[in-house]
């Protein structure tokens, strides 16, 4: 079975131990910091956004978010691998 058709139980394992790839649409006020909090809790996240400024602060390591002001946890989840964005 492929793993864009996965069963909801292997959904829900896959989630349960961390190897599921989580996607977030829209790296505004609700994206970003969901992305971060997924990231830094061991998710590897591809952020997607159509305003390519977003991806280009992102790329720079740098918050344009209010709640994500700590640019540690931003660069942790970046350099770790667990975090990368795309855009439009």
């Amino acid at each position: 079975m492929d793993q864009e058709n996965l069963p909801p139980d292997r959904l829900l394992a896959a989630l349960n131990n961390q190897t599921a790839t989580v996607g977030v649409v829209g790296l505004s006020y609700v994206g970003l910091p969901l992305e971060v909090t997924a990231a830094s809790r061991g998710f590897t996240v591809l952020g997607f956004d159509l305003d390519d400024s977003k991806i280009t602060a992102l790329d720079k390591v740098e918050s344009y978010i209010d709640a994500v002001t700590t640019p540690d946890a931003l660069a942790e989840v970046t350099e770790a691998g667990r975090a990368g964005y795309s855009g439009g």
